[in-house]
């Protein structure tokens, strides 16, 4: 597995336009995502790839719902939208839901 960055270093990078467009699809598909869910009263955060940048066309869009709600909203909130996989995981039922989109 690739570590993105270890503690405490810093590097300058400098992406390609390549990049920066794989960057504003990934970003423009998570605020989709964040959007239609905002709809149904779900707030939500991008973390991961999308949020740090350092993104690639394989990239998955990760959102954390910051609050305890049954996994039956989210897929209502989601409904209708195209998604080649959708997971939602949850540990415990006390426990924050953790959804990805592919």
């Amino acid at each position: 597995m690739r570590r993105v960055a270890i503690f405490g270093s810093r590097k300058r990078i400098n992406y390609t336009e390549e990049h920066w467009e794989i960057l504003r699809k990934k970003r423009a598909r998570a605020m989709e995502i964040m959007e239609k869910l905002r709809k149904f009263g779900i707030e939500s955060i991008v973390y991961g790839s999308v949020a740090r940048g350092d993104v690639n066309t394989k990239s998955d869009v990760d959102l954390f719902i910051p609050e305890v709600i049954p996994s039956y909203k989210v897929e209502i909130a989601l409904d209708g939208f195209e998604v080649l996989e959708k997971r939602i995981v949850q540990a415990t039922p006390t426990m924050q839901l953790k959804g990805s989109s592919y």
